[in-house]
């Protein structure tokens, strides 16, 4: 028998318990996960506790009856899966005259069938949970309104939910916590819902079929939406999609649903990635054949996800069921990471605009509109009016814009050949080829009458869709660069450009591919680039050469021409889109930078080819994005989307002068613009080829000058202040190539013509660039100096080194 009085016992278990639950420190978000209960009412801290409800003078048998001892209390707790109400009892501070009810009522029963468990009305026990007060009464006794206020109180935390996959779940926030780790994130809207990234703790995510819970904490994804008066008598037909036993790796998964309250339905879903048009817009578009050929194996995924909700899904009778999604676009694509087979991996997911017809005996069929279920999301204003007409509607099928009712399955052919259109276009140009694309169509659509809708097709004055000409042009185009690169790319772009357009983006739905024939061909589409791959020794060489961390030269290229200038190139494998790049204007330091992060690196990074070096990167969470990036040799000075800024100290041991570089603005008055002196005087170009001099500094003009650079555009000054030389980068008249060139200085008497140092043959006279120079300032030394340009070129990044013959 226990030495220790109730208060004793009590207290000390009340401690174990608020030690383990979860979140313990926000009392209205505080629980208990699957587990917590049973690890601390062990048995020996249970027949602790049924030791003090005896007096001291006394035996339990004596006081509850023959036969009750502490042992077989504690067995009926464990047969009776009883922990979770003994602890709210005890959490609750409940008294000991509660404790013995409840063991009098739920433990000294007998266990045979007849007797436990005790009934509550026909669909409860007595004993379940969460209890309802008429429940505790008859428990605890009529009369105990403190205690059975404070076991209401206390409960909701010993009764987390515990999602099982694909069933629908009804919720009483009062009552039940859901089993959260953290706060719920907004990371996402529709139009029919909103998406948060919740983790659901450990032991709360049970597969239904094999009974197996989640054993770590998992972050998932959890759409709401607003329930209407439709909701219950569609739920059915939404039950049987989501309990389909049968799966599709390219539908995302429901791990399950709720009903919170009166008004929310949620689904838990597997977190993405992203969506796939926010993929497109981070990520540079891909440069080796094999790349494209995960892309396009991705996009026949989506063929096989709609093939599965077509032709493979049927209701608990073995009834078939069609379902069309009637929605599909890159915003309700969702991209995961296989990390079993290391790939990438495209989901359908959000149905809020689903149909589902139901076949009985293949025969009589039902329609049911799953979109009825749920309200549209009011008070949209998270785009502006132009983009929701061209998310909203822009991969809708031709037959949307006559009746909804029109739509079929084949609708979702039709949006499915529009995604693939948009891929395939950002495999060729990225996510400016993809604005183009749209502003194309938009154009067209202006111009022949039919406003300012973004479509895939075209509709006339009698209301009657036709071809719309620009996607025949796009699709032209996109061949033409393909053939550009590779006679053999440029076969593979055609035929299934061709096929897209003949046999998928079909005017008259019937006529219409399957998904199925659409997979296949997407299939062939991704071997043949694979092929492609295969073929090729340097595209090999190339993915040998990749290094884990994003930032590692494409191809090394030295070569020396007559004048003995020396040029190095590097391609930078960036995974994802640049926002800006710049270089420290003291020391040989570059960074660039995504929205998310930044990459900093410097020349003796690419001279050594380590793949074991590793580059400083600086991440950034949450709503904002990196702005802009400044560097000199001991700081890099960053700026956010929101109100601060970060400093970051820059490690470099190399200790070099360095000359400077302008802001260039091309394309306006102003070309280029630096600064030659102290004085200061500055050479500022106009018009592309007028260099003018000027001295602000003093009275003394006779350092201005004026002269006509002939045949050449100029975008870019660099000056060397140690040497006095001037350097341009610019491009000959009728030429877009880029060329480095040296330009005379009239002041210092040099009226020698623009001398050319070296062709950047990748580089053309729009790219986007900035430049530095360096001069070691070594008079024995042969070269010049050298020039570091980083340019940002058909989406990639690119870095040269040129060393200057000496003057």
């Amino acid at each position: 028998m226990s030495s220790l009085s109730y208060n004793e016992i009590h207290k000390d278990l009340y401690g174990q318990i608020h030690e383990k639950l979860e979140r313990k420190d926000l009392a209205s978000r505080r629980f208990a996960k699957v587990g917590t209960t049973q690890a601390v009412l062990a048995p020996y801290n249970l027949k602790r506790l049924f030791y003090t409800l005896a007096p001291a003078d006394n035996s339990l048998e004596t006081h509850f009856g023959p036969g009750i001892t502490a042992d077989l209390l504690t067995t009926r707790i464990e047969e009776r899966s009883l922990h979770n109400f003994l602890a709210i009892l005890i959490y609750a501070r409940c008294s000991i005259e509660s404790l013995k009810c409840f063991t009098r009522k739920l433990l000294m029963c007998p266990s045979d069938s007849g007797s436990w468990p005790i009934p509550y009305d026909e669909e409860t026990t007595l004993d379940q949970l969460p209890a309802k007060r008429s429940q505790l009464e008859q428990i605890l006794g009529v009369d105990n309104s403190p205690d059975i206020n404070s076991f209401m109180d206390m409960q909701p935390c010993f009764c987390p939910i515990v999602l099982y996959g694909g069933d629908v779940q009804s919720v009483d926030e009062k009552k039940q916590r859901l089993p959260y780790m953290t706060d719920e994130e907004e990371i996402g809207m529709g139009s029919y819902g909103v998406v948060y990234r919740v983790i659901i703790a450990k032991g709360h995510l049970v597969n239904k079929y094999t009974s197996m819970a989640n054993s770590e904490p998992l972050p998932m994804a959890r759409k709401d939406f607003e329930k209407n008066g439709h909701f219950q008598k569609e739920l059915e037909t939404m039950k049987q999609i989501l309990c389909t036993p049968r799966k599709s790796r390219n539908i995302v998964e429901t791990f399950g649903s709720l009903q919170l309250n009166d008004n929310i339905f949620s689904l838990f879903m597997p977190l993405a990635e992203c969506d796939l048009r926010e993929w497109m817009r981070n990520n540079a578009p891909p440069i080796l054949e094999s790349e494209k050929a995960d892309i396009l194996g991705c996009a026949s995924g989506l063929a096989d996800g709609l093939e599965f909700l077509h032709s493979e899904i049927k209701d608990s009778d073995g009834n078939r069921m069609v379902c069309y999604h009637m929605d599909l676009k890159p915003a309700n694509i969702l991209v995961f990471n296989d990390k079993e087979h290391g790939k990438m991996v495209w989901k359908i997911s959000d149905f809020g605009m689903s149909r589902v017809k139901v076949s009985h005996n293949h025969t009589n069929t039902i329609d049911r509109d799953i979109s009825v279920l749920f309200d549209k999301r009011r008070g949209d204003t998270s785009v502006s009016g132009t983009v929701n007409r061209r998310l909203e509607g822009t991969y809708l099928a031709p037959e949307s814009s006559i009746s909804v009712r029109n739509m079929n399955e084949k609708s979702d052919i039709w949006s499915l050949g529009c995604v693939v259109s948009v891929v395939l276009t950002y495999i060729n140009e990225g996510q400016g080829g993809i604005d183009t694309f749209a502003d194309e169509r938009a154009t067209v659509s202006r111009s022949s009458g039919a406003g300012d809708k973004d479509h895939f097709f075209l509709i006339n004055r009698s209301q009657i869709p036709k071809p719309h000409p620009a996607i025949k042009a796009h699709h032209k185009r996109l061949i033409r660069q393909a053939n550009y690169k590779n006679s053999d790319e440029g076969k593979v772009m055609k035929e299934v450009l061709n096929y897209i357009e003949e046999k998928v983006l079909e005017l008259d739905p019937r006529r219409r591919e399957s998904a199925r024939r659409v997979r296949d061909r997407l299939l062939d589409t991704s071997a043949a680039y694979r092929k492609l791959s295969e073929n090729s020794e340097q595209y090999e060489s190339q993915t040998r050469e990749r290094i884990i961390s994003g930032i590692t030269p494409r191809w090394w290229k030295r070569r020396r021409d007559h004048n003995q200038t020396k040029l190095e190139t590097w391609w930078v494998s960036n995974p994802r889109a640049i926002s800006g790049y710049s270089i420290a204007s003291t020391e040989p330091i570059v960074a660039y930078w995504t929205d998310t992060c930044i990459s900093l690196y410097d020349i003796q990074y690419f001279q050594q080819r380590s793949e074991h070096m590793k580059v400083p990167t600086y991440e950034i969470r949450g709503s904002v994005a990196w702005k802009s990036v400044k560097l000199n040799g001991a700081y890099l000075i960053a700026s956010v989307t929101g109100r601060h800024s970060h400093i970051r100290s820059v490690e470099n041991p190399a200790q070099t002068p360095s000359g400077e570089v302008d802001s260039g603005n091309w394309g306006r008055l102003l070309t280029a613009i630096t600064v030659i002196d102290e004085e200061p005087t500055f050479a500022v170009v106009l018009y592309e080829n007028q260099l003018r001099i000027r001295n602000f500094g003093s009275m003394n003009q006779t350092s201005n000058s004026d002269m006509t650079i002939r045949n050449y555009f100029v975008s870019k000054l660099i000056i060397d202040k140690q040497s006095s030389r001037l350097f341009a980068l610019a491009s000959k008249c009728g030429n877009s190539t880029m060329l480095l060139i040296e330009l005379p200085l009239p002041y210092l008497g040099n009226r020698e013509k623009p001398q050319e140092i070296k062709e950047l043959s990748d580089l053309s006279y729009r790219d986007k660039v900035t430049a530095m120079l360096f001069n070691e300032g070594n008079e024995r030394d042969e070269d010049g100096g050298y020039i570091i340009i980083l340019a940002y070129v058909a989406t990639r990044l690119m870095l040269y080194k040129i060393s200057l013959p000496k003057a």
